[in-house]
């Protein structure tokens, strides 16, 4: 209809005067509004819940930029939708879901079943190998100890493929970190030679921290053995320590970073002074316990222990790795 009439309007033979295409528009525009309003008490009950204003506000746009016949056409669509198959019964609008419990150890990604089923299904030598290079490639997303100790024990596989892939995913690992190291270094290197301004000086702490969780993550990851884990080891601390002079010295993470450090250095009286400064500077508690119950059996404080354990209660369900440790210290944290 619209489309219609303007073309009517706009013949050589009719031409359109002021007054008779605003008479046109206001005459489309009213149309439009009474086929808007009838047609939105009209609508199936589906589309009634919404607001009765924003519905003709809709519909008469719709008859507006569409034409009547395009408002008619979707009109008639509603109604057909009706009547289509695979309607549902009644409409469930949205659904209430519970939200996931926070969990206080961020650092778990593994359930239950995934490093030891892995390893259970790696060295399974009657498995086809195809299987058994599919579960060591999956291990590669795993950067833990526990994966790598995994990876490890395959260089000693009787299968070549098994200890050539085991080979070059360990070799990978290393070269990643160690390409990193040497970037991290030539950034470090470029601050060392400028006159440095304060946002400098939060620049480089931050390389040196990297720098060293990077040769931290050598060791935690049983990538750096003997010789070189001790000197990973100590590159770690110096690296942290210059960070935390520069501008991270009441910094929980760098401070937790150090005591990890520590601890792996056997240097325990040490890393437990700094795993208390980092909680007194606002490191979680319960993520520093589990740590502290390391170094309170290396230094033989047994009762100490116990007593984290206790407190640790029924959270290291949460907690996997702990979990039968706990329930040797103290069985009644692991009691459903």
């Amino acid at each position: 209809m619209f489309d219609a009439t303007w073309q009517f309007l706009i013949q050589d033979n009719h031409a359109p005067t002021q007054s008779g295409l605003l008479g046109f528009i206001l005459l489309h525009l009213s149309l439009s509004g009474l086929l808007a309003l009838l047609m939105s008490f009209a609508l199936p009950q589906r589309y009634q819940s919404c607001h009765r204003g924003i519905r003709f506000l809709f519909l008469w746009m719709l008859g507006v930029f569409l034409s009547e016949l395009g408002l008619l056409l979707v009109f008639l669509m509603t109604h057909l939708a009706e009547y289509l198959p695979n309607k549902p019964e009644q409409d469930l609008g949205f659904l209430e879901i519970d939200l996931p419990e926070y969990s206080i150890y961020p650092w778990v990604t593994v359930n239950s079943s995934g490093l030891s089923g892995a390893k259970e299904r790696i060295n399974k030598q009657e498995l086809p190998a195809e299987v058994r290079i599919k579960s060591l490639m999956a291990l590669q997303q795993s950067a833990s100890s526990g994966a790598t100790n995994i990876i490890t024990e395959l260089l000693a596989d009787t299968n070549d493929d098994i200890r050539l892939l085991a080979f070059g995913l360990l070799d990978k690992r290393e070269k990643h970190i160690n390409n990193q190291i040497a970037e991290l270094r030539k950034q470090l290197d470029s601050l060392s030679n400028i006159a440095l301004s304060l946002a400098d000086y939060h620049q480089k702490s931050n390389v040196l921290q990297r720098l060293g969780e990077l040769y931290w993550a050598l060791v935690y990851e049983n990538l750096a053995q003997g010789d070189l884990k001790l000197f990973s080891l100590a590159r770690a601390e110096d690296y942290t320590r210059q960070a935390m002079t520069l501008d991270k010295e009441n910094d929980p993470l760098a401070l937790f970073q150090l005591a990890k450090i520590l601890n792996a250095a056997e240097r325990f009286d040490e890393a437990f002074d700094v795993f208390n400064k980092a909680v007194s500077f606002g490191l979680s508690e319960d993520r520093a316990l589990p740590y502290l119950a390391e170094l309170n059996y290396n230094l033989r404080q047994y009762n100490k222990v116990h007593e984290i354990f206790a407190q640790l209660g029924e959270r290291t369900v949460l907690l996997p790795k702990i979990r039968k440790l706990a329930s040797v210290w103290h069985p009644q944290a692991t009691q459903e």
